[in-house]
Parts: structure tokens; C-alpha cells; sequence
């Protein structure tokens, strides 16, 4: 298999877009760019059906693709949008960016199993997808916006449309999110043509599983759920509702690997995380109110230390070791359930790991000085002959 981009990248050297004539644009021939770019979609789908290794085609199409989108990008500098239509040079560059764009779209729909998801879009390549995406994204705007269920859903659904319906394209925006965009055009739409009334929670239960892990629909479900918390009868009914999504959860896992942000986990993992934060820290909330048979503390040995200090000092006994064990994960679990704060009651083994990995200069300085006053009560009662010294020769000192 060959590299096929080396004639491309002459056809993208020869465009001048600021001539003004057809005769500075001669070594420019549109037939010739369109025959390429067929003989390389053809040379790439001859790679897939081949008999060569899987990694090797995968290498070979991302080569390609992260290629088409760096001459589109190049293309795009030398064609400014407000050159004129009748300029020559911008109207083959307008041509052979088109070109590539087709390429992409074909590379994208054809071969997604092998592209690379952060690859970032050129610039104008969403405007020339508009015709594809445009009807489906008004489609499901106004079917949200018939949406009678909580407010902030529509709105945090709405933003996200608009990124992929507005003129201007926002920056970083990578193939892998155009094509969990598709998915989640597709599946939505059915969802909402499904449900000719869908209330809060199936909306909820449609966006888990599509691994919509927006920050804005965090925000909203938290709301939400915490919204009914409120207006629970008792703190066991407040517990009751937490709990509740929590088992509603371990049914929604994601239908799909892809997500809304690959820099961000699940949205089943941050959902689940706040929940297992949420309940842990209702009993807290509520103390004096919940019985005490129903609090976790009596199981727990209470400390006059705070989260992030127990944190450091679990971190200097493990790295002088202290624990005949060389597992961290299960140790911080351990820690988090038999032991619980001044002001945490339930520890959770997540709150724990990221005190363990962010320890500051406070939280160690307090732990310095509870170690200092450890080593000189250890000096005072197993070596008095020591401490007397030590004070004999600072007093004379």
C-alpha cells in the first residue's frame, strides 16, 4: 500500500487565490482533482477488503484522513471567505476544499471503524455537511422543543444542537463527536417519535444510554434528583430517592463505546459517582434527624482528622511501608469504610483517592506536626535520658 497524497498536495501548491485571472490558475485542472480524489477513495477501499493486517489498514486510513484534513485546512488559509465568486484562484480553491471534504465524509461513513475520533475538523467542513445535517438537527430541535417535561433539559439539549446548526464552526471539534453526533441525531429523534409524551425520567434513561456525558446534563439530572430530595417527607425517604436512582442506574449502561466528550468518563461512571457522594453525605446533612441505628458512623471508628490528612498520612505509611500489601485501591477502600471524619460520617473510597493524589502543603504541614509531636512523645516516655539531655543542652545552650 502506497502513500496516495503526494498529487493532492501539488494540485493544493499550484492554487493562487489572489490572482485575479484564469491564466495565473492554468496548472490547475478540476477534472484532474475530481479523477484523484476517486482513485484515492478507491486505492483506501481496496486497502479495507485486502488481506492485510487489520492494524495496518488502520494505520493506512488514519494516514489519509489526518492528510485530507491538513489540505483542507491549508486549503481554507489560502481561500479567505470574503474572496470574491468570480476570483478565480478562490473558486478552485472553493473546488478542491469540497473535494476533500467529500473525501472526508466518505472516509468517515465508510471506514468509521478505522479513523482517528480526534482527529480535528478543518475549518468549513460542517457548513459543507449542513445540507446532511441540517434537516435532521431542525427535525429534533422542534421535537425537543415540544419537550412539556423539566425546562433545564430542553435548554442543555437545545445548546447542544446548536453547535452543529449554527454558521460558525467551533474550534477543536473532532470527528469522533461529528460521529457520536450522527448516532445521537439518529437515536433521539426515534426516541422522542416513539414516545408521543415522554416525562423526565424516560428522557434521563434515552440520554444514559446514549452516553450523553454533557456537563450540562449532569447539572440537570443532579438538579433534578436533588429537587425531589428536597421534598421528602423524612431523611430516610431523602435516602430512599438516592438509592433508587442508584439501582435505576445499573440497568442504563451505554448502547455504545463513543460518547459526547472522550475527555470525560461515562456519563453512567459521573452519574454513579455522585450518587455514591450524594449518599454518603445525606447522613451529614440530616444528623441529629436520622436515627442512630441508621447512620453508618457506629460501625466506624471516629477521628479528629480530616479527609485530606487522613489521606496523607496513608500515603506516608504506604510509601515507607507500613501495609505488607502493595495494592493502593484496596487500601483506601478499607480506610474510607471503617473510618469516618469530624465532618464526614461515610467516607467514600473516591473522595479518599482524590485527597491521596492532590495532597497540598496544609494538609501535609498538619500532618508534619502531628508527626513531630508523635516523635517527641516517643522521646519523653521510652528515652528520658534523651530528653533530658536534649533540654539540659538547650537550656544551657
Amino acid at each position: 500500500m502506497q502513500h496516495q497524497l503526494q498529487r493532492l498536495s501539488t494540485f493544493s501548491d499550484s492554487l493562487n487565490a489572489g490572482s485575479e485571472t484564469a491564466e495565473d490558475n492554468y496548472a490547475f485542472d478540476e477534472q484532474a482533482v475530481a479523477e484523484e480524489c476517486l482513485r484515492i477513495l478507491h486505492a483506501l477501499d481496496e486497502a479495507v477488503f485486502s488481506s492485510v493486517p487489520e492494524d495496518t489498514v488502520k494505520r493506512y486510513i488514519r494516514y489519509h484522513q489526518s492528510g485530507i484534513a491538513q489540505l483542507a485546512g491549508k486549503v481554507a488559509l489560502r481561500c479567505p471567505a470574503d474572496l470574491l465568486e468570480n476570483n478565480p484562484g478562490a473558486n478552485s480553491a472553493r473546488f478542491l476544499r469540497l473535494q476533500l471534504f467529500s473525501m472526508l465524509d466518505h472516509i468517515q461513513r465508510f471506514h468509521t471503524a478505522y479513523t482517528d475520533p480526534d482527529i480535528i475538523i478543518p475549518k468549513g467542513y460542517l457548513a459543507a455537511m449542513h445540507p446532511e445535517l441540517g434537516p435532521g438537527t431542525e427535525k429534533l430541535a422542534h421535537l425537543v422543543r415540544s419537550f412539556s417535561g423539566n425546562p433545564l433539559f430542553k435548554e442543555c439539549l437545545l445548546d447542544y444542537l446548536d453547535i452543529f446548526s449554527s454558521a460558525s464552526q467551533p474550534p477543536y471539534l473532532r470527528f469522533g463527536q461529528l460521529s457520536y453526533y450522527r448516532y445521537f441525531l439518529q437515536e433521539l429523534t426515534a426516541f422522542f417519535e416513539g414516545q408521543p409524551r415522554p416525562d423526565d425520567q424516560l428522557l434521563q434513561s434515552a440520554l444514559i444510554r446514549l452516553n450523553f456525558n454533557h456537563l450540562g446534563f449532569l447539572a440537570c439530572f443532579q438538579q433534578s434528583l436533588k429537587n425531589k430530595a428536597s421534598q421528602a417527607a423524612s431523611p430516610g425517604a431523602c435516602l430512599d430517592i438516592f438509592s433508587s436512582a442508584e439501582r435505576q442506574l445499573a440497568y442504563l449502561h451505554p448502547l455504545v463505546p463513543f460518547c459526547f466528550d472522550p475527555s470525560w468518563p461515562s456519563i453512567h461512571t459521573m452519574i454513579g459517582n455522585w450518587l455514591e457522594e450524594e449518599m454518603a453525605l445525606a447522613p451529614t446533612r440530616y444528623q441529629g434527624l436520622i436515627a442512630p441505628s441508621s447512620t453508618p458512623s457506629s460501625e466506624k471508628i471516629p477521628l479528629n482528622f480530616s479527609v485530606a490528612s487522613l489521606a496523607c498520612l496513608t500515603r506516608l505509611l504506604f510509601e515507607e511501608g507500613f501495609y505488607a500489601m502493595d495494592n493502593i485501591t484496596d487500601i483506601l477502600k478499607f480506610t474510607a469504610k471503617h473510618f469516618h471524619s469530624k465532618k464526614q460520617l461515610h467516607i467514600s473510597p473516591g473522595s479518599l483517592s482524590k485527597e491521596y493524589y492532590a495532597i497540598t502543603q496544609v494538609t501535609a504541614a498538619n500532618v508534619l506536626d502531628l508527626l513531630k509531636r508523635m516523635s517527641a512523645r516517643v522521646t519523653r516516655k521510652y528515652f528520658p535520658a534523651c530528653a533530658a539531655l536534649s533540654a539540659a543542652i538547650y537550656f544551657f545552650a
